[in-house]
């Protein structure tokens, strides 16, 4: 969220505020309440402890210690990958769309309703390569402003390029007609 707001910082270990993000992004150990789903359940985000355990065992990580911190900036700054945008359902549609203009088929999104930005659009795409979406996690909706009505996405740099030029294409005609009541 600072990065939205023009500050570039590097966050070693101990400045994430967040030790699920820590412990998936490599600077530290996943902590014992959350490796066993200790403080998920107690918190009341699942039924049983063995169900909050689950998805933070399933949960893709980078090795722990191969990253000592981690960057977050504006893109203008100093570009980081991947590249994370945070907007409106109909923005991230349009970027789905410019991710497929070349080549058409389909996406698939892998998502939790824990580990949003550290997992979802950070670590899978980074490591996959890949395009992904979140819906964003409770940590990111209590302590961030990421609005009630947004999503995130994690665009890989190699694939940067290639959703600017087709969001600019698309934007001559196909997204101003995608809000027309009638496309005839």
């Amino acid at each position: 969220m600072e990065a939205r707001k023009g500050k570039v910082l590097m966050l070693p270990a101990e400045k994430h505020k967040c030790p699920v993000d820590a412990s998936a992004l490599g600077p530290i150990e996943t902590p014992e309440p959350i490796k066993y789903g200790k403080l998920h359940y107690e918190l009341e985000v699942f039924a049983t402890q063995e169900a909050a355990k689950r998805i933070i065992n399933k949960r893709p990580t980078i090795e722990t210690g191969s990253i000592v911190a981690t960057v977050v900036s504006p893109l203008e700054k100093t570009p980081t990958d991947p590249v994370i945008i945070t907007g409106l359902p109909e923005q991230i549609y349009w970027i789905m769309v410019a991710s497929l203009y070349e080549t058409g088929g389909r996406i698939s999104f892998n998502t939790a309703p824990l580990q949003c930005t550290c997992v979802d659009v950070t670590i899978l795409s980074y490591l996959k390569g890949e395009i992904n979406v979140s819906l964003d996690c409770f940590g990111c909706r209590k302590y961030t402003d990421v609005a009630d009505d947004e999503l995130s996405v994690g665009i890989p740099l190699t694939k940067l390029d290639k959703v600017a030029k087709a969001l600019t294409k698309l934007s001559e005609k196909m997204i101003p007609r995608g809000r027309q009541k009638s496309l005839i």
